[in-house]
């Protein structure tokens, strides 16, 4: 029997969250479904509990704000564990930032490190000790641009990127500790 999968993983039996109202969510939930999974619509202001000791917080994007499914419409998360928590951003754009955000002992850097994401605004609220940067060596964009090293510099956070790391790992501890490993 050959197994359903979508970019590598098996999907029947599994539960994908989805966000936004436009064409790439529609187009993710049909295929979802297809394949076998439960799908869960999630929007800003949702709260899911994990586990006894993880939880997870929606806070974006608003649905009804992103009827084209664009970088604006990115499933914006906050993990938590214990004291330690982690940002997960998506590919939002700097203009779709939620207004507050708590601090976050990991902060995932929203589009590669765009110069269109990661505000200062959005970094001082953050105060991520560690910024992971999702990107691809020599990427035809320029990514990640100087204009958001710098204000991940400014932020005073540690900046962990997969072009110049590898595979990279980090444990976030119930006290909010981070342990970093970083694989070739």
């Amino acid at each position: 029997e050959e197994m359903q999968r979508c970019n590598g993983h098996e999907l029947e039996g599994k539960t994908v969250a989805v966000s936004g109202a436009g064409n790439v969510a529609l187009y993710a939930v049909q295929k979802a479904k297809q394949l076998g999974a439960t799908v869960m619509q999630l929007a800003a202001g949702d709260s899911l509990r994990l586990s006894d000791n993880v939880s997870a917080q929606v806070l974006g994007p608003l649905v009804e704000e992103n009827p084209d499914g664009g970088n604006d419409g990115s499933l914006v998360l906050r993990l938590t564990y214990g004291d330690g928590s982690v940002l997960f951003t998506g590919d939002l754009p700097i203009g779709a930032e939620p207004e507050r955000v708590a601090p976050c002992t990991l902060l995932k850097v929203a589009h590669h490190g765009s110069s269109g994401s990661t505000s200062s605004r959005f970094l001082a609220q953050a105060q991520a000790r560690v910024a992971v940067i999702s990107v691809g060596a020599g990427n035809s964009y320029g990514h990640p641009a100087a204009e958001a090293l710098e204000r991940l510099r400014l932020a005073g956070c540690e900046v962990l990127r997969t072009d110049e790391r590898g595979k990279i790992t980090v444990r976030i501890g119930r006290d909010g500790s981070a342990w970093t490993q970083c694989y070739q």
